[in-house]
């Protein structure tokens, strides 16, 4: 697991993400092709330079052998005209930079020099041998190999192609990269709306909920859902990716508060917040059902990259929706990822231990962590979990 752990922590696994600009996979695929092909070639090319030196080898062992057989009679007869004629002939031939024949005395008796099989004589190879007549040796011949000059290099070309397409592949998706970063500069989310959300944060959607009535806002049930991911959703999902999930967050929502007598109220940056006020509802059931099915579509959802956390409060005095929403800010800030708390006060005012399984914050009293419900109205929140993701949630 720490295996995994150190792969979604590292940024060079973060920077190829799916999640990413799409071409930035093509940057790793396109590494890694040549870092393929140039295990490759190297390969490759160790075989082929084994292959040509041993095939280089015996083509200047068989000149040599067959200089011998030639020059025998010329030689013994020191016929340097004849010599010099054969010597020639033998130097004509592919790879050949010079043969050189030296009689009994180590005199030279001819010589043919192939100048322009001498432009890289670093890859010379001289191949020497005696020339016998009867068992004894009347002189020798050197016939000097030009190794360069026999290999052909073909695939140069097609080797470059190769190489530079890839590294221009690299480059371009490289500098696409750095220019679209800085077109994004000081874009943040929190001057981005999605088109399905609230047009405004800090705007209250339903107006005949913002007026300070007491009548109206008594035993108001508030449900705050914080997004604890926002920022990185924003750094790293681009524009389609990010309104397909705030497209999702808008279903889901949907689905939570019709199905449990809810309306959506306030949408500021990372917080949704949800009021229960129905007449003759249980409205904090209700909240906690909300929450308890928002957080877990969320959660199960394949499609979902959203985590989010719920905390219900209760409002007798009547006091404005925004002046509620940041009281609770620094609450929330410490809250974990796909998790509910409701207010302690809330829990054991309206009895809530015959229908939640629950964990008692030891740090602080203000708020009791929801951990689930009991096994028979769980069970029905699993039904509706399970119809809603069939659904396509």
């Amino acid at each position: 697991m720490s295996l995994f752990r150190a792969l979604a922590n590292n940024k060079l696994t973060t920077f190829f993400s799916a999640t990413h600009r799409p071409y930035r996979i093509v940057i790793l695929i396109a590494t890694a092709a040549l870092i393929a092909w140039g295990a490759n070639h190297a390969v490759q090319s160790l075989k082929h330079e084994q292959t040509l030196g041993y095939i280089i080898n015996q083509y200047g062992e068989n000149m040599t052998a067959l200089a011998t057989e030639q020059l025998a009679n010329s030689v013994q007869n020191s016929d340097a005209i004849s010599s010099q004629a054969i010597a020639h002939r033998i130097a004509l031939k592919a790879g050949i930079a010079s043969v050189l024949v030296y009689d009994n005395a180590n005199q030279i008796l001819a010589q043919s020099i192939h100048s322009a099989k001498h432009d890289n004589p670093i890859s010379d190879i001289e191949y020497t041998a005696p020339i016998l007549s009867s068992e004894n040796i009347i002189g020798s011949v050197t016939i000097v190999i030009n190794a360069s000059s026999l290999i052909k290099n073909e695939g140069s070309h097609i080797e470059a192609f190769v190489i530079s397409g890839l590294l221009l592949c690299i480059l371009f998706c490289f500098i696409k990269d750095y220019i679209q970063s800085k077109n994004n500069l000081g874009r943040t989310p929190e001057n981005y709306t999605s088109k399905n959300m609230a047009t405004e944060p800090n705007h209250i959607l339903n107006e005949e909920h913002s007026a300070p009535t007491t009548k109206r806002h008594n035993n108001i049930i508030y449900l705050t859902i914080t997004i604890h991911n926002i920022d990185t959703l924003y750094r790293q999902l681009n524009g389609e990716l990010r309104q397909q999930q705030m497209q999702l967050l808008e279903k889901n929502v949907q689905h939570a508060i019709s199905l449990y007598h809810g309306k959506k109220l306030i949408i500021d940056n990372n917080k949704i917040l949800l009021v229960f006020n129905e007449d003759g509802q249980e409205n904090v059931v209700n909240a906690i059902y909300s929450a308890q099915l928002l957080i877990a579509l969320h959660q199960k959802c394949s499609k979902s990259m959203i985590t989010m956390s719920g905390l219900i409060q209760e409002s007798n005095t009547g006091e404005l929706v925004n002046k509620t929403l940041g009281n609770v800010r620094s609450l929330l800030k410490d809250q974990s990822p796909y998790s509910t708390h409701i207010e302690t006060a809330m829990f054991e005012k309206h009895q809530l231990s015959q229908r939640l399984l629950y964990r008692e914050n030891e740090t602080e009293n203000f708020s009791t962590e929801i951990t689930g419900l009991k096994e028979h109205y769980q069970q029905l929140l699993d039904n509706q979990l399970t119809q809603l993701l069939r659904e396509g949630t």
